[in-house]
This record gives structure tokens, C-alpha cells and sequence, in this order.
């Protein structure tokens, strides 16, 4: 076909326009569709409408990096995950068992998202009737009465002996003493009733072990530095933004929005007891005496028995009010025992309240029981927080099945029942308002074992007591079925010790546990030095000095991250004869 035969509306084309026509048939020949033709729907499916704001962006790209957190293997990743944006730790609120300000328990019932309920028992899961238990009981007691006489009036204890009790304050004192009774009172107990519950055979024991628990919590006004922070920062844009019209927007909060707080707490529970099986969910009973008539004629009224989200005290106010201590250190999340270890379910922790004896007697009788409520309230959600961390679950995914324990705090006299159950983690951020699920915490009444000892005799003994103790340690494990236990981790390698690679679950390993262990590094965190800011911030009269310094170089140290620094260096005789050019080792830090 000649080039000049083309023509368009009537008019002839020029050689060069025909040409081009005729290269643009021969590539629609070559290509094919760009959507095929089973892409094609009935409906339309249009992408999802993105609002740009500085604030939805940010939203956005903190979900996208949490998600990658999710999809971690195993657990010890999934705790570098956490970690991974920085390399010196969080700044964490410290809460310690021991330590507990005035009218603490809103407080802990807030961060622990947990609902308080009274209740007169609990229906714990024993296959024994009353009369087997009530035979259980008087055959327990006399042996219990004589270790109890042992412990407290016979027996001369270790820091007696060795000249440290001289040294040791009087809540110190208590709390040794109340050591010795616990360990009584749980050898005999599982020695009488290993043979009517099984599981008691295969509970491991632990005796003050290393409870510690990570977590974060929204929905807090910013302190006075944050807000004046915010704000110089604001009206420093703003001024960019008239300045420089090429500037983008990029503020991401204002300096009223509220602030989330990593909380760290370290418990020393006496003695714990675990299981390969988790405990029931909670369905507390109310007894007969429960029941209250207003007037006659009116139904009785039964006190709220299931999880109330409006029951548990809102506080906004910053942290800071109660003077607790702020460090920066790494998140940790450990059950008393390492990942991977077949018992890993709690069954039952024994708690000391000798730091009641440190109270000033001002702060009233109702201070004691709140002090006590709130110390099982925290042990209680704390301990599960780590069980379940070891299940794959994190501060920032949220648990699917709950989980259960039980908490006794005492003296050796007096005892404080308690059951917790975890029915969510999520409560970061914006979830503290959005999330309707709520935890729970169980008490029944204090009760006194006995009143007092004259002589070898044991006056005003109760059963009340002794018979929860029973019922507590009678409480049988179950296994969930149809449950996955560990929905997000790898079903093959859940734990780095079943990671195949050597080379790669060592460094893992060694990792975890140095960075578990939280000590000091062996260079100082970066400061500023108060001749620095004296001469180079605040009257900047060294212009000459080299720029050296991060705060010269306009760099936020603490915003480093945990995989940002340089391999370990391999001298030329240790290196593999086989890649003599590796000069470095290999480094495995998880992709989040």
C-alpha cells in the first residue's frame, strides 16, 4: 500500500503522519489487553478513598508497621519488633510491686483496662463433693497449724542467724517471714491433694521468679513539656509555611491531643505454679447472701457479675501526678520462665503485703484494702500479659481467647483471694475509647486463717480460709478445643530454638537474652552536658569548635533504631576458608 493513499475526514496525510498510523496499527498487534477480560465485574469495585490528612497518614503508616510486628514467626522476633525503633529502649513508667501511691487503684484499673467485682466465691472446677472437701480440710489443718507454729514461733530463719536483720526494715522482716509459711502451706497442699488432682503432679513450681510485663496505654494529657514541645514546633512550621512556599505541611499532632504511655512493671510474687494447660474461663456465682431486698414487695437487686466497661475509672490526667519514676529501658514481657518451656500457663501466685507495714496510718483502713486489690489487680493482669506474649500476642494484637489465674496475697495470716482474666491487650492509642472489651478481676473477702498464737496454741483458726486454699489449688486445667493457641505464630518454628539455621537461632538467642537482660551498654547514653548548653545552645559563644556533637548535627540519638549499627568484624583466622573475603558476620534482625 503506497504512503500516500491514506486519507483523514477527506483530507490526504502527509508520507510522514501515514507512517506513523501505520507503526501504531503494527504495536496494537503486538500487545494485549491491559485488564483481561475476567477482571471484568458486574458491580464496580472501586479502591478504597484514602483521607490525606497529616493525621490519617501517620495513622496509616504506624498500622503498616504494626502489621509487620503480626506477621513475625516467633515470639523472641516479635519482642525485637516491639523494640526495633529504638536502641536505647522506651521511656517506660515503672510500676514495682511494693510501691503504691495514695488511692492507686483507679489508676491501675485504667491502664489495666480491668473491672473490679466482689464476689462471696469462686466456682472454681473441682470433681470432688462438699463432703470429700470438707474431709480434705480436717485432715490439712493440723499438719498446716504445726508448720505454721514452725515458721513463726519455733524456727530461728536465715537472716536472724546472719546478723541481717538489724539491717532490714520491718516490711523487709515480714516478708521473709511470710516466705517461710507460703512454701509451708504449698508443700503441704499439693502433698495431700496431688492424688485427687492430677495436674498438681506435673505443675511446676517457681519460687520468687522474674515476673515482668510491657505494655502501652492511650488517652492521656500531655504534661507540660510535651504541650509547650508541640506547640514551638507548631508555630515554627507555621512560620515556614509563610516563609518558604514550597514547604509542605507535616504537622502530625496538635498540642492538645492526648499522648499514650509505655507502662514496665516488675513483680516478685513468693512462689508461682504452672501448667502445659490453662485454666477455665471465669463464670463467678454469687451465694445466698448476696442478694439484698430494698424494700418488701421488691425484688432483690444482685451487685453486676459480668465485665462492665463503664465500671472502669476513665483517668486523663498525666501520669506523673502519682511521682512515678520514668526509664529508659527495653520493653520485656517474661512469665518467670524463658519462651518455649511446655508449662506455660499459670495456675496460681502467691503474693507478699508486707509493704503494708511501710503505710502511713493516715491514709485510713479503706487505703489497705485498696492497696491490696490494686497489687492483685496488677500481679493478676501482669502475669497474663506475659503468658500470653508467649502465645504470639502483643500490646498491639489482641488476645483471642482469655486467659485465667488466680492471686493470693498474704502474711502468713491473713489471706486475700483473687481471680483475674484477660480478655484483651488492646487498649493503645485510640483504642483505649474504641475497644469494647474489658478484663476482670474477681475478690472475694479477706479472710484471717487464725487471729492469733499463745504459746504453742493457735487462737481463733478459720476454715473459711484454709477451704479456699484448697478449692484454689483443686482448680483443674482444660485444653481449648477447637482453639489455636498461637494463631500468629509460625506453626513450625513458634520459638527460635526450633528455628533450623544455626547460625541464625544462635544470634537470635544471644540477642533475646542480652537484650532481656537490660543492662548497661558499654558507652553512656548521649546527653547534653551542662557546659554545652551553657556556651553552645543557649549563648552560642563557641562558633569556631567543630560540629560534632548530635545536637549540632541535628540528630535526635534516641530515635536510633535497634538494627542500626556495624557488624562484628571476623579477624582473617577465623574466617571460613572457603569465603575468605566475608569480613563481617551476618546479622538476622526481623523485617519490622
Amino acid at each position: 500500500m503506497s504512503l500516500s493513499q491514506f486519507t483523514f475526514k477527506g483530507v490526504k496525510l502527509t508520507p510522514f503522519a501515514t507512517q506513523r498510523i501505520l507503526k501504531i496499527k503494527h504495536l496494537r498487534r503486538m500487545s494485549s489487553n491491559i485488564y483481561p477480560d475476567d477482571q471484568y465485574t458486574e458491580t464496580p469495585n472501586y479502591p478504597r478513598i484514602l483521607d490525606l490528612s497529616e493525621k490519617s497518614c501517620y495513622k496509616r503508616e504506624r498500622d503498616a508497621k504494626l502489621d509487620k510486628i503480626k506477621k513475625l514467626g516467633t515470639v523472641e522476633e516479635k519482642f525485637f519488633g516491639i523494640n526495633m525503633p529504638r536502641f536505647y529502649g522506651w521511656s517506660s513508667l515503672m510500676l514495682k510491686e511494693g510501691n503504691f501511691p495514695f488511692n492507686f487503684l483507679p489508676f491501675v484499673q485504667h491502664i489495666t483496662r480491668t473491672d473490679f467485682i466482689k464476689v462471696d466465691e469462686f466456682p472454681f472446677s473441682t470433681n470432688l463433693s462438699e463432703n470429700e472437701i470438707k474431709n480434705l480440710v480436717d485432715r490439712i489443718r493440723p499438719q498446716l497449724q504445726d508448720a505454721i507454729l514452725l515458721e513463726l514461733i519455733k524456727k530461728r530463719h536465715r537472716h536472724i542467724v546472719d546478723g541481717r536483720a538489724d539491717m532490714m526494715g520491718e516490711g523487709e522482716l515480714a516478708d521473709e517471714v511470710t516466705k517461710g509459711v507460703v512454701e509451708q502451706v504449698n508443700r503441704i497442699l499439693s502433698a495431700n491433694l496431688a492424688q485427687h488432682a492430677p495436674h498438681l503432679y506435673e505443675a511446676e513450681i517457681d519460687f520468687e521468679p522474674r515476673i515482668e510485663a510491657f505494655w502501652r496505654v492511650g488517652g492521656f494529657h500531655p504534661d507540660q513539656q510535651t504541650y509547650d514541645e508541640r506547640k514551638k514546633d507548631k508555630e515554627d512550621h507555621e512560620k515556614e509555611l509563610k516563609t518558604n512556599r514550597f514547604a509542605k505541611r507535616k504537622i502530625k499532632e496538635e498540642p492538645d491531643d492526648l499522648v499514650g504511655h509505655f507502662i514496665q512493671y516488675i513483680g516478685q510474687p513468693i512462689l508461682q505454679l504452672r501448667s502445659s494447660r490453662p485454666l477455665r474461663p471465669l463464670e463467678p456465682r454469687l451465694s445466698s447472701t448476696s442478694t439484698t431486698a430494698i424494700e418488701e414487695g421488691v425484688t432483690s437487686v444482685k451487685p453486676h457479675l459480668t465485665p462492665d466497661l463503664s465500671q472502669v475509672p476513665v483517668l486523663r490526667y498525666d501520669p506523673g501526678f502519682y511521682g512515678l519514676e520514668k526509664i529508659r529501658r527495653h520493653g520485656t514481657n517474661i512469665p518467670g520462665f524463658w519462651p518455649g518451656d511446655p508449662n506455660e500457663f499459670g495456675l496460681l501466685s502467691f503474693h507478699s503485703r508486707g509493704h503494708l507495714l511501710g503505710r502511713p496510718p493516715s491514709f485510713g483502713a479503706e487505703d489497705v484494702s485498696h492497696t491490696i486489690t490494686a497489687q492483685a489487680m496488677l500481679a493478676g493482669y501482669s502475669w497474663l500479659l506475659g503468658q500470653a506474649s508467649y502465645q504470639g500476642f502483643t500490646t498491639f494484637q489482641d488476645i483471642t481467647y482469655p486467659l485465667t489465674t488466680t492471686t493470693v496475697v498474704t502474711d502468713g495470716r491473713i489471706f486475700s483471694f483473687f481471680a483475674s482474666q484477660l480478655n484483651t491487650l488492646l487498649f493503645h492509642e485510640e483504642f483505649i475509647d474504641e475497644n469494647p472489651k474489658v478484663n476482670v478481676c474477681y475478690g472475694t473477702p479477706t479472710r484471717e486463717l487464725f487471729q492469733k498464737i499463745e504459746g504453742d496454741e493457735i487462737i481463733g483458726w478459720d476454715d473459711r480460709a484454709l477451704r479456699q486454699l484448697v478449692e484454689a489449688y483443686l482448680n483443674s486445667p482444660m485444653e481449648r478445643e477447637g482453639v489455636d493457641m498461637k494463631p500468629f505464630l509460625d506453626k513450625d518454628a513458634p520459638y527460635v530454638k526450633d528455628i533450623s539455621q544455626e547460625e541464625r537461632r544462635v544470634w537470635l538467642h544471644d540477642q533475646f537474652r542480652y537484650l532481656s537482660s537490660n543492662r548497661p551498654r558499654h558507652r553512656l547514653d548521649p546527653e547534653i552536658y551542662d557546659w554545652e548548653y551553657i556556651y553552645k545552645i543557649k549563648f552560642q559563644t563557641r562558633p569556631m569548635d567543630p560540629k560534632r556533637r548530635f545536637f549540632e548535627l541535628g540528630e535526635d540519638p534516641f530515635k536510633r533504631r535497634l538494627d542500626d549499627r556495624a557488624n562484628c568484624y571476623i579477624p582473617k583466622k577465623l574466617r571460613d576458608p572457603e569465603n575468605p573475603k566475608k569480613k563481617f558476620k551476618d546479622m538476622f534482625w526481623p523485617d519490622c
